[in-house]
């Protein structure tokens, strides 16, 4: 059962990054599996051709930095504006895939 929660959270990473994608066509790299290789290089069964979990954290602040830019350049209500510069000012301070996915609800709650 946990698998399947953590497939369906990657699930939801990946739409919030296809939503970014439709604004700016220059960012199409595929991202389907990375919020999974998180979850796993955090839980000790990723693959070691993967890299660590701190590295799987850097690409994943990257791309999450990245897509949250992108909507900061679109129209949007006051609130959900300020909602998606708190959720890019928090980036910084992730530490762990659930905070990944508490930025990602939030991402897709304002966008």
């Amino acid at each position: 059962m946990g698998e399947l929660k953590e497939y369906i959270k990657g699930g939801e990473f990946s739409d919030l990054y296809n939503k970014a994608c439709k604004f700016d066509k220059r960012i199409s790299k595929s991202v389907k599996r990375q919020y999974e290789n998180l979850v796993d290089a955090e839980n000790g069964t990723g693959m070691k051709y993967l890299g660590t979990f701190e590295k799987q954290l850097k690409e994943i602040k990257k791309t999450l930095e990245k897509v949250f830019n992108i909507f900061l350049k679109q129209k949007m209500e006051n609130e959900n504006r300020k909602n998606i510069e708190n959720c890019l000012y928090n980036v910084e301070y992730v530490k762990s895939s659930k905070d990944v996915y508490e930025l990602v609800k939030i991402g897709n709650e304002n966008t």
